[in-house]
């Protein structure tokens, strides 16, 4: 899981890993996600993860990414950010 994704749900790994542990079913967390994330935000969520490439983060946003996602910083900035942070979960 992307610690960007904590970001814009205002949590931390420590928190979403507790919600999932605690969850009875996929549902439960489906729910907590949707308690601090409006419709919208997820719309956002969903479609900049789908489409955007490094080179398409606002610049700032950039300095958070890479050092959330230090091992995506030799990727090619044409690479997608879904695609990164796979990447980068592949090396932690």
């Amino acid at each position: 899981m992307s610690l960007y994704l904590f970001h814009v749900l205002k949590t931390t790994e420590g928190e979403f890993r507790n919600v999932v542990r605690d969850a009875a079913a996929e549902d439960d967390v489906i729910a907590w996600v949707r308690a601090r994330a409006t419709p919208e935000k997820i719309a956002r969520w969903n479609a900049w993860i789908g489409a955007y490439r490094i080179q398409d983060l606002p610049e700032e946003n950039k300095p958070f990414f890479e050092r959330s996602n230090p091992s995506t910083r030799d990727l090619a900035r044409d690479t997608l950010v879904i695609d990164a942070l796979d990447y980068e979960d592949s090396r932690t």
